[in-house]
């Protein structure tokens, strides 16, 4: 929904309260969503996860020039500078049944993977757990299609996904140089 409107539920007794922001499908209020919308509207919940269940800012955007206003960014803007490292894109249809997650890992550069944010967002990371399992997993369970600037990143089962947002992370500091405690995985 775009910025302004709220929507509200309840379940199992609990009431909720759902802001828009974003504006991937703005007529969800008063008509069902379109394939397109439920692809954007997918890739942003599983951008937003966060495998910790901790609050992480992130910078969400796409280089398609019909990509919805919220997700576009220039150069110019402050956003780029400050939010600088590459986590990775995100997409799939999680309106699916079964539900398709996928993500590919972004371009680091060997300091940018010592950054101690990456400890709190690893939904682009292999579970070496899983190994065995085909397609490959990562800790969120999203289907890992390697990395971003391969010719198939946004592609599972065949499908081609235009709908990607691209997640970008606000450096930190080397692992063991920053006043926050490193996590474990």
């Amino acid at each position: 929904m775009p910025g302004g409107i709220e929507l509200y539920g309840k379940t199992d007794g609990v009431e909720y309260t759902f802001e828009g922001v974003m504006g991937l499908a703005p007529d969800w209020e008063d008509e069902g969503l379109t394939p397109e919308q439920e692809r954007w509207v997918s890739a942003c919940m599983l951008a937003r996860t966060n495998y910790f269940g901790k609050h992480v800012e992130i910078s969400m955007r796409s280089p398609l020039k019909d990509a919805p206003v919220s997700l576009r960014t220039t150069p110019e803007q402050e956003e780029e500078r400050v939010f600088s490292l590459y986590e990775g894109d995100f997409f799939g249809n999680i309106f699916l049944e079964p539900p398709v997650a996928g993500v590919c890992k972004g371009e680091r550069t060997p300091e940018q993977e010592l950054d101690s944010i990456l400890d709190d967002r690893v939904c682009t990371e292999l579970d070496t757990g899983t190994t065995f399992e085909d397609p490959p997993r990562t800790f969120c369970g999203f289907i890992l299609t390697g990395d971003c600037n391969g010719k198939n990143a946004h592609v599972i089962n065949g499908q081609v996904y235009r709908e990607v947002i691209s997640v970008y992370l606000k450096p930190i500091g080397k692992k063991g140089q920053s006043d926050k405690p490193l996590k474990t995985r």
